[in-house]
């Protein structure tokens, strides 16, 4: 075979950009490769997605010209397969351990002229992308498979199909099969999403037709002409097609599924009265909050007030590098009944606000929770309420710079200092945020975090957000089941569940003729509590009986899969042991049931080559869920990328770096996706050991603790050295022996060393 591929990567990372579709970019301008075909088949069953996009693309031109396959996946969707079909032969991607996929990649050939890319920008997405290079007049064919299970947001279930081509296509077709369980209501197809501010969604899509087969099964067709797809969006296609449909959830134990000894528990309560509660706001104030995200805040917390029910309390916590609560009465009471008087007063503070100086957030954290768990005791004894669920909306664009800076610390402290659980929400304004941290301390205080982009909707975004938190129905859901394997339960207790979402539990029968479950929960009205052995067996259809496993049986490696994922994150930093057992039990699951997860990577087989050849260091780079780009926060105008030259000069990307803070530089350099950011003066911490090299102990550290003569005058060298420290910085694996004090990693500082 004369065709070969000279270099082929492939991308997962999650995108959290601004602005959605494009036309050009490198290699896609006016001699671009032409999509001949777009093909898009999603199946639903019982609130499962499975979604395959099939992409013909032909090089028309009469030379070599490079492919990018790239395309956006919900954010909480695994890629299950990926194939590539060249001249009439199919490679297909297969799965590793993401370590070892990380080996294989370490001397990989990677230049800027090869992977310079502008991204299509698509909110709350992961964001899939391979290059090739491919022969004048031939095509190739991508097929991409991915999963995911659909969540229930204000009562109702949403299925997103990124449309991003960048132009119109002759061929043009989405399919989507929904098989339930019980009843398809209120089904819609919303007009195409072209934007990623919040808009109206009310307006049906004109060019989608909905066949409703029976009550229980619906089709959604989507196949524009190139004329349509011009009214929709003009010559640069793109968008987003939605589908959103709810469900019967008229049975107070909710609706369990079964099939061939697995199981899925779906539970979402209707018609309770929202039980009372407290809310401390907890809002960011630092110099970096000043101009349109101050305004914007100011904006969201106008509406966010007037949403509070007279039954709640709340507080108002300002911080930058103090911490303020706001007296809004004569009295020094920091928590208030949200009544109009109180709502006035807030409004009035807020209006005031001013952003200045540096994040302490450790101090934040610490004030807030203390406040919360006397004002719930004050409340309850004055005011003769059992009920009140505390909780913090903790809105922060940036990371800790004044005092405890370690978030390890910040995380550990919370810990320490949060018993009994206040819940605690974060949002993340911006992509300074540094939201690995926020929704770690999210998940181990019994909440949850998000992304609020800077936008002229992040006011509503804001909104939105705590429209999700705030009508609570019931606390301390505890699920128990018999005749079930009890390791392979997912959660099964859950602190608070929120009108219009569900919980979802799912596990394996031991008996799969039958069992049986009992729900137990605090309401408003005191503890309810529900039992059932209504098991309602799933149906299987004519176009799945090809599949000889449960259709439940994937949904449950999905769900324990993410469970795993989030376990390792709130797992004690100390207690190795218990980390590895999951990391393993995650790496095990995600290998067998073939999804690409944060723990495994994708590696796609080269053409023309033997099997032990041809794997050649392909990287898949996958960022974990609901993150968003992270970038140091700072006083100041943040500096601009830098270029990372040959050997002495590389260190030139140091100069002009601020205090606490750091360049953003691309390792390996001209690598757009995988960026870090290398600090001037890192706090002094001890990170994570290496792997032995010649028996000789390293650890990771940052580059300001670890000067060697090698390090000085080679960048190459440090590029087989780097390790990620907090998946964020950029660090060295240092021996032991030669870890230093602080030094002065200026320009300056560094030339005198190599003087």
């Amino acid at each position: 075979m004369k065709y070969s591929l000279l270099v082929l990567l492939v991308f997962i990372f999650t995108v959290k950009l601004y602005e959605a579709g494009f036309c050009r970019h490198k290699g896609f301008l006016s001699n671009k490769p032409y999509i001949t075909r777009f093909d898009v088949s999603s199946k639903i069953e019982n609130r499962y997605a499975t979604t395959t996009i099939l992409t013909e693309v032909w090089n028309k031109e009469i030379f070599k010209q490079k492919i990018f396959f790239y395309t956006n996946i919900p954010e909480n969707a695994y890629i299950t397969s990926f194939t590539m079909e060249v001249h009439g032969v199919i490679y297909k991607a297969y799965l590793e351990e993401k370590e070892k996929a990380e080996r294989m990649y370490r001397h990989a050939t990677w230049t800027s002229n090869e992977t310079g890319f502008t991204a299509v920008s698509t909110r709350d997405t992961q964001h899939f992308k391979l290059m090739i290079k491919t022969p004048h007049l031939s095509d190739v064919t991508f097929t991409l498979k991915y999963e995911e299970l659909l969540e229930r947001r204000f009562n109702k279930y949403r299925h997103v199909i990124n449309l991003n081509l960048g132009q119109v296509v002759n061929t043009f077709d989405v399919d989507i099969i929904i098989t339930e369980a019980t009843e398809i209501k209120n089904l819609f197809v919303p007009e195409v999403k072209i934007s990623n501010t919040i808009g109206d969604e009310t307006k049906a899509n004109p060019y989608a037709s909905i066949y409703r087969l029976s009550k229980k099964n619906a089709v959604i067709v989507f196949e524009p002409t190139v004329s349509q797809q011009l009214d929709i969006s003009g010559r640069c296609f793109h968008g987003q097609l939605i589908i959103e449909y709810e469900l019967d959830y008229e049975n107070p134990c909710g609706q369990l599924l079964a099939d061939s000894g697995y199981f899925v528990h779906f539970y979402g309560p209707k018609r309770l009265k929202p039980l009372r509660k407290l809310v401390i706001f907890l809002l960011d104030l630092s110099g970096s909050m000043a101009g349109r995200k101050l305004e914007q805040l100011t904006q969201a917390m106008y509406t966010i007030l007037d949403q509070l029910n007279e039954e709640d309390f709340f507080a108002v916590v300002s911080f930058n590098k103090h911490v303020v609560t706001h007296d809004l009465g004569n009295k020094p009471i920091v928590t208030y009944p949200a009544v109009e008087k109180y709502l006035d007063k807030a409004k009035d503070v807020i209006s005031k606000f001013v952003a200045d100086g540096e994040t302490n957030i450790d101090d934040a954290l610490q004030f807030s929770i203390t406040l919360s768990h006397r004002a719930i005791k004050r409340i309850k004894n004055s005011k003769n309420i059992d009920r009140l669920v505390p909780l913090i909306m903790f809105l922060t664009d940036g990371e800790p710079t004044y005092k405890e800076r370690r978030i390890p610390e910040i995380l550990k402290k919370v810990d320490e200092k949060n018993q009994p659980r206040t819940a605690i929400f974060s949002l993340g304004f911006g992509k300074m945020a540094h939201l690995e941290f926020l929704e770690k301390l999210s998940i181990r205080n019994d909440g949850f975090s998000k992304a609020i982009y800077e936008a002229p909707d992040a006011a509503l975004q804001l909104q939105n957000f705590y429209e999700r938190i705030s009508s609570i129905l019931l606390t301390n859901i505890n699920f128990t089941y018999s005749q079930v394997l009890e390791k392979s339960l997912t959660q099964q207790f859950f602190p608070t569940f929120f009108n219009g979402t569900d919980i979802v539990v799912s596990g394996k029968m031991a008996n799969k003729n039958s069992m049986s479950w009992t729900v137990q929960a605090v309401a408003e009205n005191g503890t309810t509590i529900c039992s059932s052995e209504d098991v309602q067996r799933v149906t299987r259809f004519n176009y799945d009986n090809s599949n000889e496993t449960s259709t439940l049986e994937r949904p449950w490696a999905f769900k324990k899969i993410k469970q795993l994922l989030d376990d390792i994150k709130i797992a004690d930093p100390d207690d190795k042991k218990k980390t590895n057992e999951l990391y393993e039990e995650a790496v095990k699951l995600s290998l067998k049931y073939n999804f690409a997860t944060p723990v495994t990577s994708l590696i796609m087989p080269l053409p023309g080559s033997q099997k032990d050849e041809i794997y050649d260091p392909i990287k898949t780079i996958v960022v974990e869920e609901d993150t968003q780009e992270q970038y140091p926060t700072t006083e100041r105008p943040f500096p601009p990328y830098s270029e990372v030259p040959h050997d002495i000069e590389w260190l030139n990307l140091l100069e002009d770096t601020y205090d606490g803070a750091g360049k953003i530089v691309q390792i390996p350099f001209g690598n757009p996706f995988n960026e870090y950011v290398l600090l001037k003066k890192p706090v002094p911490f001890k990170y994570n050991a290496c792997k032995l090299v010649n028996n000789i102990p390293r650890t990771c550290t940052h580059l300001a603790y670890c000067i060697t003569d090698e390090l000085k005058t080679s960048y190459l060298y440090y590029l087989e050295k780097f390790c990620p420290i907090e998946e964020r910085y950029a660090g060295i694996c240092c021996p032991d022996d030669r870890i230093t004090e602080l030094v002065d990693v200026s320009l300056s500082g560094l030339q005198s060393l190599a003087t």
